[in-house]
């Protein structure tokens, strides 16, 4: 039997076998699978806690996101009132310009009606007092001379 290679191998492996048994190599084996075990658990975790957090902040930023979108939406509308504010005053200041540019030319125009109004009645005048001069200086009698006068006179007032 001992002339068999089979029963050299069978004590082999029952030598390879104790002789792992007796170092103990299965209790290390499994406290090296436990640690590696807990090492991955432990990265698992956190992995978990990362992702949370990173969901936390996705979250966050979302919601600073439309915080920023509804207060540019309220600029972009305050800009527009204050712009459509300013245009109707830019209007109405404006229209009060014109009408008192408007007032303005009005009443020159309505001065210088008057004041030509007024010179015509000088001239008129002036006629007026050349003619009777004239008339004067041809000897005219005084009836005459007052009856032109008050005749000039009255049509100044026509005038």
């Amino acid at each position: 039997m001992l002339d068999k290679p089979e029963t050299w191998v069978a004590v082999g492996f029952l030598l390879f076998i104790g002789l792992v048994l007796y170092l103990k190599v299965p209790k290390l084996i499994t406290n090296a699978l436990d640690d590696r075990a807990e090492k991955i658990s432990n990265e698992l975790k956190e992995a978990k806690i990362l992702r949370e957090e990173a969901h936390s902040l996705f979250n966050d930023y979302k919601k600073k996101q439309k915080e920023a979108e509804k207060i540019s939406t309220n600029l972009i509308a305050n800009a527009e009132k204050i712009a459509k504010d300013y245009i109707k005053e830019s209007k109405e200041k404006l229209n009060e310009t014109l009408d008192r540019r408007k007032k303005l030319a009005e009443e020159k125009i309505k001065r210088a009606e008057e004041e030509a109004v007024k010179e015509i009645q000088n001239k008129a005048i002036d006629i007026a007092i050349n003619a009777t001069s004239k008339s004067l200086s041809n000897n005219i009698n005084d009836k005459k001379n007052s009856e032109l006068i008050e005749d000039a006179i009255n049509n100044l007032n026509k005038i």
